[in-house]
């Protein structure tokens, strides 16, 4: 979970610091590999499915139940990593994941401790760094006609469910 007071107690605040935290790992130019190792929901999940590859712990659950609380939950980040019929049961439902079952659904690379992150890491950092480069820009160049420009939408749209 995320401690939203480390963003301060202003509302507005609030949500120009969490969007500059989205973008900011939205447009990394670098590989991120995340490790879910607790609950990985609203925002959390978000920024997991943001990531180029996550690994979660077995006690490991993500999903967006914010929509049961009014706030519409990323559609820009289930659709940078997940299958659309799946990016819209998640965000429609608000249904919480198991480890198991992200896995099963291609949520997750793999299951297991720190470890198994860390050693996804090093095969990425172990590949040739101008490859790396190039598969990330594309990355990053699929998205600015799909999600990345869905995110930039969302930030309006949060802050009207917030009332800012």
């Amino acid at each position: 979970g995320m401690d939203v007071t480390q963003f301060g107690t202003d509302p507005e605040q609030l949500h120009a610091s969490s969007v500059a935290c989205f973008d900011a790992v939205a447009r990394f130019p670098k590989p991120l590999v995340a490790y879910i190792n607790g609950p990985a929901v609203a925002g959390g999940f978000a920024l997991a499915l943001l990531c180029d590859v996550r690994v979660a712990a077995l006690e490991a659950r993500m999903g967006f139940p914010e929509i049961g609380r009014h706030i519409p939950p990323s559609y820009a980040a289930a659709r940078a990593a997940l299958p659309e019929a799946l990016a819209r049961e998640l965000c429609l439902t608000g249904r919480i994941l198991s480890a198991g079952e992200a896995r099963d659904r291609g949520v997750l690379a793999d299951i297991g401790g720190i470890g198994a992150a860390l050693g996804i890491a090093r095969e990425i950092a172990a590949a040739p760094p101008a490859a790396t480069r190039e598969v990330k820009r594309r990355i990053l160049l699929a998205g600015e006609s799909t999600w990345l420009a869905l995110l930039a939408d969302e930030a309006e749209q949060l802050k009207a469910a917030l009332g800012l």
